[in-house]
């Protein structure tokens, strides 16, 4: 059996414990390193200033006065570690470089992490009270995890490092937002505000469109979700600001979901807001200021194939506003990967069209804009076919997986690579994850891939750095918060690195159109889990892709100097993809076109 050791790393929290000796609730719960008790003090002083009935806690010293971390067992310490995060409100990690080497910070911001993401499924308002919420302070710029990037923090870096460092100043706009209540009244709430005291986007934030802003309207408080998505590049957020502000004067009713600088509320899952802002029950118009650093960002792809799936049921319209030119090297093939491989994604979409330059002005093209939100009725929805989706993200997968040209790599050299294959599934997929996992084992193992296949239930397990990740997609998998933040994470990685997240599914059960959109257009490979060859089969794909990639990355561009070699590639180890269009890819670009030359000629 092919085997590897697991990295240690803290369960999943349990429900919510009663107080440790019958203490109090802990309002916020400040964890630092050593290094960092400077910041702490000041954190803490500042709360104290804005709200002095606060109770405040260090969470070391908590730790120090409850275990002797030193000489007590890790699974007795993990243990008291959960228990006291379960009697916090809030949870504010100070992120810094000290901070990711230090054991025992990570150790309370993984269980605040789970604890908080096992709150994302409704349940019952009794024990939702009783979750606390991560809020993190970024001190300074540092290599941060990417399980740690999917929560949005209160970013308080320097200005630079000419200018002066006001500890105080950077902190006290953070500070302000943590000392806030936790639930205001819809009325008051502000929806959008940002604690940047720099004035910077945060890094860890989104890479395009992201955060509610609803011109003070609670979208969430409202039934059918926002009205208008739109979706931008930070590079140019001032001009996403301007269309904002000139759609609210148009109609200042309207819920818009947007960010800029950072207008997600520190502590909420990111990727989660921005998927979510899709599945509204309301006609959703998704307004995309198409620029060059738009077309590249790996975020506004999947916005755009998200869009495209909403235009495809009918509910929901996509008006494209080019602010600048887009340069021809946009448009070409993507290196060496034929873009015919990739018919069906959002990189080939964005390659294939035409784009020009904005002739109308703002004011007009949001007019217009609003003039084809009014056009959508909710009676004209045509429901999804889970069925043909299904097949359109497997035929995708299938695709991307081939060989170019065909033929098997050779195997591995013994030691020179591993191919640890980590695979996220619910519990009630055990058995069909079984199934795939063995053949997947001798599949690799033919291929002489050192590694193990085995299953991934931490983010640290899916966020290493020499695995891949194999998610098996089903309903129950849609519905559990744990596998899906183990998705989104392996989506952080596949913008980033490409080749390295692919999922799995039964091709005898389709994912119900009550799945999550983002899920549902997840390419994968569609499993016969009854007959024993077509198994094997999408193994060996699988495996001979992977072994392509290993080769790749190992070997670089070295590979394609082989004397007497031919390279062999496949798209699904170059391209990051990460959602598929459905449909064909010429209809879909047809219909980018003739949206963006209706949103000129009819204004």
């Amino acid at each position: 059996p092919r085997s590897a050791p697991r990295r240690a790393a803290p369960a999943a929290p349990a429900a919510p414990a009663p107080p440790l000796g019958g203490s109090a609730r802990v309002d916020i719960l400040i964890v630092c390193a050593h290094g960092d008790r400077t910041a702490a003090d000041a954190v803490r002083k500042l709360l104290l200033l804005d709200e002095p009935g606060l109770v405040v806690k260090d969470a070391a010293a908590w730790l120090h006065a409850l275990v002797d971390v030193d000489s007590d067992d890790d699974a007795i310490r993990s243990d008291v570690v959960a228990d006291i995060v379960r009697q916090c409100t809030r949870v504010t990690p100070l992120l810094s470089k000290s901070f990711l080497t230090d054991e025992l910070c990570s150790e309370f911001f993984a269980s605040a992490f789970l604890l908080a993401r096992s709150g994302r499924r409704p349940r019952a308002a009794a024990s939702l009270a009783l979750l606390p919420t991560l809020e993190p302070i970024l001190l300074e710029s540092a290599n941060i995890p990417r399980f740690m990037m999917t929560v949005q923090y209160h970013d308080c870096r320097p200005a630079g490092a000419a200018a002066p460092d006001r500890l105080f100043a950077r902190l006290a706009p953070a500070c302000f937002a943590l000392a806030s209540p936790l639930a205001p009244p819809a009325s008051t709430r502000k929806v959008g505000s940002h604690t940047d005291a720099t004035g910077a986007m945060p890094s860890g934030g989104l890479g395009g469109a992201g955060a509610a802003d609803a011109g003070g309207v609670d979208a969430e408080a409202s039934s059918g979700g926002y009205e208008v998505f739109i979706s931008y590049s930070h590079a140019f957020s001032a001009s996403a600001k301007a269309v904002r502000e000139l759609l609210l004067a148009l109609r200042p009713s309207l819920r818009i979901f947007l960010d800029v600088n950072g207008g997600l509320r520190a502590g909420t899952s990111w990727q989660s807001e921005l998927y979510a802002a899709f599945d509204g029950e309301a006609p959703l118009l998704t307004l995309a200021l198409v620029t060059p650093p738009w077309i590249r960002s790996a975020v506004c792809s999947e916005e755009l194939a998200l869009a495209m799936a909403r235009v495809t049921e009918r509910s929901g319209a996509l008006c494209l506003l080019p602010v600048v030119p887009v340069p021809d090297e946009l448009r070409q093939p993507m290196g060496c990967v034929d873009p015919n491989l990739l018919a069906g994604s959002v990189e080939d979409i964005l390659i294939s069209t035409h784009w020009a330059t904005c002739d109308l002005s703002w004011h007009a093209a949001c007019a217009r804009a609003l003039a084809v939100l009014d056009e959508l009725q909710p009676p004209a929805c045509v429901p999804p076919d889970p069925v043909e989706i299904d097949e359109a993200c497997g035929r995708f997968a299938l695709t991307a997986l081939q060989l170019r040209p065909p033929g098997r790599p050779p195997v591995l050299p013994p030691g020179h690579a591993q191919a640890h294959v980590h695979l996220v599934y619910n519990d009630a997929d055990d058995d069909f994850a079984a199934q795939w996992a063995a053949a997947l084992s001798d599949a690799l193992t033919a291929r002489c891939a050192l590694g193990a296949v085995r299953r991934a239930t931490t983010a640290i397990e899916v966020d290493s750095a020499h695995a891949f990740v194999c998610c098996v997609l089903s309903e129950a998998f849609a519905q559990d918060a744990h596998c899906e933040s183990l998705l989104q994470i392996s989506i952080m990685r596949q913008r980033q690195e490409g080749g390295t997240l692919l999922s799995v599914a039964d091709a005898a059960v389709p994912l119900p159109a009550s799945c999550p959109r983002y899920i549902r257009l997840q390419p994968r490979l569609r499993l016969v889990r009854v007959a024993t060859a077509p198994l094997e089969a999408a193994a060996a794909l699988f495996a001979d892709a992977l072994v392509t990639r290993l080769r790749l990355r190992e070997l670089g561009s070295a590979l394609a100097g082989e004397e007497g070699a031919v390279a062999q590639r496949c798209a699904w180890a170059e391209t990051k993809t990460v959602l598929v269009v459905v449909g064909e890819r010429d209809a879909a670009a047809d219909r980018l076109s003739a949206l963006w030359v209706a949103a000129r000629t009819k204004s």
